[in-house]
């Protein structure tokens, strides 16, 4: 049984029979972490900050979370404007279509943990999953390197089924090695009670309130390596983070088997609090409410209008 519970420390995006690269310019809020040696992923939300999943930093000890000394450098590496982590610049050799930039690392300056969130805690480890990153300064933006928005508050309190949404990683193929070109797949997203049916016993980590499910059409799924990167939606008024990847099944690429997601809408507050935190330590004086304007959080629902016919061939891992 115990072998049915996916208990991950990381996830990846998998597939049982086929994969597809996601393209150079696909995602780039993207971050690439490396916490003590291991992949996560975050989400860059607002020029100096990254959006990912706390039990990506369960292993970091928390008088490591800043970077006194060096520390919490030394735990976590981040790396955005990332493709292919096999190569630096991503461009390849005679190809014309590809832009010849370097990896941007930048050291991380602060790590907050959301306060509720207890991976000790049985039943709940995934419960308020989520953790956010201060850099040491801001990236240059280019086409490589953007902010994702964050969704509407009342995205908190939506059921989203059969919108798909997109996911992209860096996680483990099926041959047991971590993908070095940034690969993606599209789930639909599903209802709590066919969430917790796919699940299994997983669902015992399943908190309808503060998560969200979605599975793809041939065992699309996130596994060890894709945790903390994000779930996103695209609509004709931009592309907006809608949730971080979080706990799923044991065996990735498992037909049927859905990937669980914590709902960014759901910690909107939460993130803009933590900014305005680190905003006021730097003499800025913001209110929360300045913070998430500029933060720009979607004020109107905006559903992903892809057709659901196309999704069976995009998939991560072969």
């Amino acid at each position: 049984m115990f072998k049915l519970i996916l208990i991950f420390l990381i996830f990846n995006i998998a597939h049982g029979y086929e994969f597809q690269n996601a393209t150079q310019l696909e995602s780039p809020w993207y971050a690439y972490l490396m916490v003590l040696g291991e992949p996560c992923g975050g989400s860059l939300v607002k020029d100096q900050y990254i959006v990912s999943a706390a039990h990506c930093f369960n292993k970091v000890k928390k008088d490591h979370y800043t970077n006194e000394e060096g520390k919490l450098e030394a735990a976590v590496k981040l790396k955005l404007g990332i493709w292919k982590t096999d190569r630096d610049p991503d461009c390849e050799p005679g190809v014309d279509d590809q832009i010849c930039e370097y990896h941007v690392e930048i050291p991380p300056n602060e790590l907050k943990v959301h306060e509720r969130y207890n991976p000790n805690s049985g039943r709940e480890r995934y419960k308020n999953d989520i953790a956010i990153i201060q850099l040491t300064w801001p990236p240059r933006m280019s086409e490589l390197i953007k902010n994702i928005d964050l969704p509407d508050d009342d995205d908190c309190y939506e059921e989203f089924e059969e919108d798909v949404w997109t996911v992209t990683g860096f996680g483990m193929k099926p041959d047991k090695e971590y993908a070095t070109t940034k690969k993606r797949i599209d789930l639909r997203m599903i209802s709590k009670e066919e969430c917790e049916d796919g699940l299994g016993d997983a669902k015992q980590f399943y908190d309808p309130k503060t998560h969200i499910c979605g599975k793809g059409t041939k065992g699309e799924t996130t596994c060890v390596g894709d945790s903390g990167g994000g779930i996103f939606a695209k609509s004709s008024s931009g592309t907006t983070l809608q949730g971080v990847v979080s706990f799923g099944v044991s065996e990735c690429g498992t037909v049927g088997a859905p990937s669980g997601f914590v709902r960014v809408a759901c910690y909107n507050d939460w993130i803009s609090e933590k900014i305005d935190e680190w905003e006021d330590d730097s003499d800025e004086s913001y209110s929360s409410k300045s913070v998430k304007s500029r933060l720009n959080i979607k004020r109107k629902k905006q559903k992903s209008k892809t057709s659901s016919g196309i999704y069976g061939f995009f998939s991560l891992f072969g």
